[in-house]
């Protein structure tokens, strides 16, 4: 005896595409103000600020984008900078960032690289204060 299951799928509703894009247009923002992007991720800090991402132009073709020092100044707040300092420059370290004045960056990125490396500095961000998103890669 073969028993055979079928699960049944409903059709998608026609402007599911629409509700999609509607919702990931709402997860996150960007502005572009002087020479520089700015991307508000849905990763929250401690303080329950959103993450925001920095991009710029280094040179015709490639970029440099940054968390803008939040992971640090969230460190500072609650009183751990120096942990935070120390595991910072170890990531770094592992991931190809350089960290200056407590800001993670990656430079030298073509245009190809910048929507995985926005996704990697966020979680990088916020990575160290104890919020669940302990990726770093």
């Amino acid at each position: 005896m073969t028993i055979t299951s079928f699960i049944a799928t409903p059709p998608a509703a026609p402007d599911l595409d629409e509700i999609a894009w509607e919702i990931s247009r709402g997860l996150a923002s960007a502005q572009v103000f002087g020479g520089r992007a700015y991307l508000r991720t849905p990763m929250l800090l401690p303080s329950g600020a959103s993450v925001v991402v920095m991009i710029e132009q280094e040179r015709a073709g490639r970029f440099r984008i940054t968390e803008l020092g939040q992971g640090n100044d969230e460190a500072e707040t609650l009183g751990f900078s120096r942990i935070y300092r120390r595991q910072a420059e170890d990531v770094a370290g592992l991931q190809g960032l350089t960290v200056d004045q407590g800001a993670l960056s990656l430079r030298d990125l073509g245009r190809e690289e910048l929507t995985g490396a926005t996704h990697g500095a966020r979680q990088r961000g916020s990575a160290h204060h104890g919020t669940g998103n302990a990726a770093c890669g």
